[in-house]
């Protein structure tokens, strides 16, 4: 899968997508919100084994998302970085504490995900954009 973004707005991303099987390429281009939403459901359909995207054109946060993205792949430990939920060296030796939960999405608002899950299920869709911040 190779993969461009550019980047509308702090909220707003577009990309442009070209994914590859065996005899089958497929073009896309579409646009997405801060928290990747539509580039990890496509992630999750075609589990690419390679990506491919130019060095300095996907912010740092699309690069995370690539990274922890798959739903398959969930890593902790104490003081590592690399994995998907760390535990800080402190909480380790104290068996107390918090945990940096470093999942894409995992620093979103859950109030403004719940108002636009609920709007988008049980409300009119054309006024979601009201409810963003």
């Amino acid at each position: 899968m190779a993969l461009v973004e550019e980047q509308i707005s702090t909220k707003i991303s577009v990309y442009g997508l070209i994914y590859t099987s065996v005899g089958k390429f497929i073009f896309s281009q579409f646009e997405d919100d801060s928290c990747r939403s539509i580039l990890r459901t496509v992630a999750a359909q075609f589990q690419p084994s390679h990506i491919i995207y130019p060095k300095g054109l996907i912010s740092s946060s699309t690069q995370v998302q690539l990274i922890y993205g798959s739903v398959d792949k969930f890593t902790w430990d104490i003081a590592d970085r690399s994995c998907s939920v760390r535990i800080s060296r402190q909480v380790g030796i104290d068996g107390k504490g918090y945990l940096e939960d470093r999942r894409p999405s995992s620093n979103c608002d859950p109030y403004v995900v719940t108002v636009a899950i609920a709007s988008a299920v049980l409300l009119d869709k054309e006024n979601l954009s009201q409810f963003w911040i």
